[in-house]
Parts: C-alpha cells; structure tokens; sequence
C-alpha cells in the first residue's frame, strides 16, 4: 500500500500546524510528526480507522489523533488521505453527497496539485510535507 495525499490534505496539516506554532513552535512540529506517525500506520493496517459516520462507506475511514480527524479512503493500491479535521468541524460535510462532492476530481483539480506541488518543493528537505507524494484525488 502507499500513502497519497491531497492537496486540501496538505493545507489542512500546514493550517493547523501554522495556527499552534503560533504559541508553541515546538508542539506544533510534534503535532505534524505525530499525524504523519498515525498515517503512516495505515500502511500495514488500512481498515484500523473506523467508518466516517457522515458516509457509512466501508472505503472512506478516520482515524483520531487528539482533537483530529484524519479522513482517508481505501483503494486497491493506495490510501489516499483526503483532509485532516477538527473534530468540531462535522458540520462542514453533514450528508455524504456533500463529502464526496468536496473531494470530486473537478474541485481537487490539476491546478490544486501544482500549487501544493510547489509548495513541497520550497518546504525544508527534511520535512515530513515536503517528501510526501501529492495528487488527485478520484
């Protein structure tokens, strides 16, 4: 299994990375080593979050990290990271059709990619974001 993340994904990390640095620098790197760690435990175990409640779709999964969700879909040869919440924001996506429209191909465009595409790139080498893979999201 390998590990994609979306773009929206990515931004969502840096958001609230950037948003607990702002008081504490330091737990906000251990906040992104620690979502980075969670996900990465998926490789072995994809079925180890449980079902997002808002779709009920045995492939779309969360796990929890503190006040986080992470929101992921299963596939035949990847899982693809789809964003990472707080877990007051179930609002944002309260029906599935909405869910599902947020992360359509149209939205999660090309344009999407090359942005955070190039954002990875400036990123420090030894970053956790700057070596993740990066793409659409089908």
């Amino acid at each position: 299994m390998k590990i994609i993340w979306s773009p929206l994904a990515i931004d969502r990390v840096a958001e609230i990375a950037n948003y607990i640095a702002k008081d504490k620098p330091t737990a906000a790197e251990k906040w992104v080593d620690k979502i980075f760690s969670k996900v990465e435990g998926l490789i072995s175990s994809p079925k180890l979050g449980r079902l997002v409640p808002e779709i009920n779709k045995d492939q779309y999964r969360e796990v929890i990290y503190g006040n986080y969700r992470i929101v992921y879909r299963i596939e035949e040869k990847r899982i693809s990271i789809l964003t990472v919440r707080h877990g007051k924001s179930v609002h944002a996506w309260s029906s599935s059709a909405c869910f599902l429209r947020m992360y359509s191909p149209l939205i999660c465009s090309l344009v999407a990619v090359c942005k955070s595409l190039s954002r990875m790139a400036s990123a420090s080498v030894g970053s956790p974001i700057a070596s993740c893979q990066c793409a659409t999201v089908n």
